[in-house]
């Protein structure tokens, strides 16, 4: 992530926070697993013998004084969308934009409890349906990627 910031002159845009985003603060688990397939990897709350620092929507939104009404927040974090979106909605809610991925196989909670949920403040459509068609076929209904715009 340093380097792809580096490399696309976005330090004075992004800043990296080295921990996991969940819906209260805590830690992580993180399993012992090798690089090229961490992007799938579902991490759990916990303690156990490999953790970090997992720190709330609420705790990013104050500590750096992001105004929601005017940002968007984007999630693709292989199911930590569900505890983000359930258990913090009060933070989710505060932003004009919500953009993540849902992982419904890593979590076994249906995507439409997000939805649900979202409906409450937001407009939201599943988009790029074709795309996960094609390259998550076995996964249908499963993964998907979800758009939604904040009901002012």
């Amino acid at each position: 992530m340093l380097e792809n910031t580096r490399l696309n002159g976005l330090e004075s845009v992004i800043t990296p926070v080295n921990a996991g985003l969940v819906g209260r603060p805590g830690k992580i688990c993180i399993e012992d697993v090798s690089t090229d397939i961490t992007g799938g990897t579902y991490h759990r709350l916990g303690n156990c013998p490999n953790t970090i620092k997992a720190i709330a929507l609420g705790e990013l939104i104050n500590g750096f004084g992001i105004d929601g009404g005017e940002a968007v927040f984007k999630m693709d974090c292989e199911g930590c969308e569900y505890d983000a979106i359930l258990n913090d909605y009060e933070h989710v809610r505060l932003f004009r934009e919500v953009v993540f991925e849902y992982h419904a196989y890593a979590t076994g909670v249906p995507v439409t409890k997000l939805i649900n949920t979202l409906n409450r403040d937001f407009e939201c459509q599943e988009i790029n349906g074709e795309y996960y068609g094609k390259h998550f076929s076995d996964l249908a209904g499963e993964v998907g990627l979800i758009y939604c715009v904040r009901r002012w």
